[in-house]
């Protein structure tokens, strides 16, 4: 996700005049919007303090001096104009200023008839800590459900593990106009069952504890646990655009909000 400018390219020139020639900005005459140098001028204020508000919004001296100070901290090739090439390389910094995740959470998904249904989406709930994206939810009458997951740790530093995906098969015990339920799955402590609503379009995934043999200790599992099938990718870019804005306030207060005229 780019952040400052929305339509925005800036480059690299390795050597030349230190102005930009007409030549050059007839190649790109983005630089020519004020609103586009409005966003570049703030990403350098982000990406290191190299340049402060107010923003001029024309390509002028302290633009220039900014964005060739952030090219030789990066250690590549002194931009003299701003062009293509340099902008990839400030929001490729920016970018990299905040955790993001390694992979992008499936929009929410539900069509359902009277013999088959499919639904995606990301699995919360289950704790603080894990998120299970589920791939694939596909189920008929006859073979029952198939569900395809992978695990996504989100861990308490804002950065992700990646775990291994896995698939599932659940026959189905009740298929009704109302729901559709799996029969349970149990494993020593656990008893597992998935449950979709068909009027609400709601799925959920309970874990309920059981006590398979007197001889294992499960006391340490709740009495239940729901995890609810939602949207994942609006939930994934309301959980970024916070960490984003927790980053600017902490860590870059004096560049201010993104310019009004360059808000995504």
């Amino acid at each position: 996700m780019h952040r400052g400018c929305t339509v925005v390219l800036v480059s690299m020139l390795v050597a030349g005049a230190v102005h930009a020639s007409p030549d050059r900005d007839k190649q790109f005459p983005e630089k020519n919007d004020p609103k586009f140098m409005r966003g570049v001028q703030w990403n350098l204020c982000v990406a290191g303090n190299y340049l402060v508000p107010p923003y001029s919004g024309v390509e002028d001296e302290a633009t220039r001096a900014a964005l060739a100070k952030f090219a030789r901290d990066k250690g590549i090739p002194v931009p003299l104009a701003v062009d293509e090439a340099s902008f990839h390389a400030l929001t490729r910094a920016v970018d990299s200023l905040y955790p993001q995740s390694p992979v992008s959470l499936p929009s929410a998904f539900f069509s359902a008839d009277r013999k088959h249904l499919i639904a995606a989406g990301t699995w919360i709930g289950l704790s603080d800590l894990l998120q299970l994206n589920t791939v694939h939810i596909s189920c008929t009458r006859a073979a029952g459900c198939q569900i395809a997951e992978t695990s996504l740790l989100a861990k308490r530093d804002g950065t992700f593990m990646l775990g291994h995906p896995t698939v599932a098969h659940r026959p189905v015990m009740r298929w009704n106009d109302f729901e559709i339920v799996t029969v349970p799955e149990d494993t020593t402590c656990v008893r597992i069952v998935v449950r979709i609503m068909l009027a609400t379009k709601t799925v959920t995934k309970t874990f309920l504890r059981r006590q398979a043999s007197p001889r294992v200790d499960c006391s340490w599992w709740p009495e239940q646990r729901v995890m609810t099938l939602v949207d994942g990718l609006n939930m994934q870019v309301a959980d970024e655009q916070k960490r984003w804005d927790d980053f600017l306030r902490t860590k870059r207060p004096e560049c201010g909000a993104l310019p009004r005229d360059q808000a995504q």
